[in-house]
C-alpha cells in the first residue's frame, strides 16, 4: 500500500525515535551475545524497524524477486550487507554477489558499510580476500560486481549461489541495466536459482528498465514495497521538514518519497494537462490542421 504523505506524517508523529546500536555502551555478556548469534546466522539485531519490515514484507512475498524503492539514508547498504552475510552463515558454500552503479564508489561504500557489522563479528568470520573486490564469509563468499557497461562483461560466467542484491539499480542508465540484466545477471541465475533483492531509489528518466519492466511484473507478485524518509527511525518531523525546504518539489518526490516522478526540466516533450491544453473549435469556413514543432529533438 503506498501512504499519503499526510498518513505517513501521522504515523511518524505516533512513532518513537531509534538509537543506533553502539557497542561503547555494551557489556562484554551482551558483545558476547551478539557473537552467538553472528554464528546462527541470527542478525535482526543489526537492523532498525524499517529494515526489518523490508526483510518481513519480502519473506511474507514469497518471491524469489523483490524490488524495493526506498528513500535516501534509509540504510539500503546496510540491510543489503546484512542479508548478504545471513545467507553466507546459513548456507555455506554461497557465493552473493553484490551489485552497484560504479565500481570504485561501490568497493568504498561496501568497505564504509562492513566496519560497523564487523564490530559484532566473531574475530575472522568475515575476512578481505586477496581482492578488494572479494570477502570470505564463513564457508562463503560475497563479491562485489558494478552494473556500468563498461565492466559488466567481465562477470560474464559467474553463478550465483543465494542472493544476488541490487543496490541502487536506477543509477545506471535504462539500457545499461537491460544489459546486465538480461545478459549477464539473468544467466548468473540459472544453475543455483538465487534470490535477488534490488533495493533502490527511483530514477530520474521515467522510462527506466526498473520502472516499465521490473516494476509491472514484481507488482503482479505482490513483491514490491515502498519506503519513505518519513519510515526512517533516527529522524524527527522536524528533521524530516528541515530537508523537504532544502529541496525542490521533484527532488523531494524521488528521493524522499521513493515516487516515480516526471522531470519538468530534463525530458524533451513535457507532459501536458487539461490546465495546459485547451481545445478551440475551428470556424466552419476555416482551412486548418494541427502539428507539433519538437525543435530540432531525435
Amino acid at each position: 500500500m503506498i501512504w499519503t504523505e499526510q498518513q505517513l506524517i501521522e504515523m511518524k508523529r505516533n512513532s518513537q525515535l531509534e538509537k543506533s546500536l553502539d557497542i561503547s555502551t555494551m557489556t562484554d555478556e551482551e558483545i558476547f551475545r551478539c557473537r552467538v548469534l553472528f554464528f546462527r546466522g541470527a542478525l535482526g539485531f543489526l537492523l532498525h524497524s524499517a529494515q526489518k519490515r523490508m526483510k518481513e514484507d519480502w519473506e511474507k512475498s514469497g518471491s524469489d524477486e523483490y524490488l524495493v524503492f526506498c528513500s535516501r539514508q534509509l540504510g539500503k547498504t546496510h540491510l543489503g550487507l546484512v542479508l548478504a552475510i545471513i545467507v553466507c552463515i546459513i548456507w555455506p558454500g554461497s557465493r552473493v554477489l553484490y551489485y552497484g552503479p560504479v565500481k570504485d564508489k561501490l568497493k568504498d561504500i561496501v568497505n564504509d558499510g562492513l566496519a560497523p557489522i564487523l564490530l559484532f563479528a566473531p574475530e575472522g568470520l568475515i575476512r578481505r580476500k586477496k581482492s578488494e573486490y572479494r570477502w570470505q564469509i564463513g564457508e562463503s563468499e560475497l563479491r562485489l560486481c558494478t552494473l556500468e557497461r563498461a565492466h559488466i562483461d567481465k562477470y560474464r560466467g559467474w553463478n550465483a549461489k543465494g542472493l544476488i542484491c541490487i543496490e541502487e539499480g536506477c543509477f545506471v542508465d535504462s539500457e545499461s541495466f537491460s544489459y546486465a540484466w538480461q545478459s549477464v545477471i539473468n544467466p548468473q541465475r540459472l544453475r543455483h536459482n538465487p534470490k535477488v533483492l534490488i533495493n533502490t531509489t527511483p530514477s530520474v528518466d521515467e522510462d527506466h528498465y526498473i520502472h516499465t519492466v521490473l516494476l509491472p511484473e514484481l507488482e503482479a507478485k505482490g513483491a514490491v514495497s515502498n519506503y519513505t524518509i518519513y519510515e526512517n527511525p533516527f529522524l524527527s518531523l522536524e528533521q524530516i521538514e528541515k530537508i523537504k525546504k532544502q529541496v525542490t518539489n521533484e527532488v523531494w518526490r524521488r528521493e524522499y518519497l521513493a515516487e516515480i516522478f516526471r522531470s519538468i526540466t530534463s525530458v524533451a516533450v513535457p507532459e501536458f494537462s487539461d490546465r495546459h491544453v485547451h481545445k478551440i473549435e475551428p470556424p466552419a469556413y476555416a482551412n486548418w490542421q494541427t502539428c507539433i514543432d519538437f525543435g530540432g529533438s531525435l
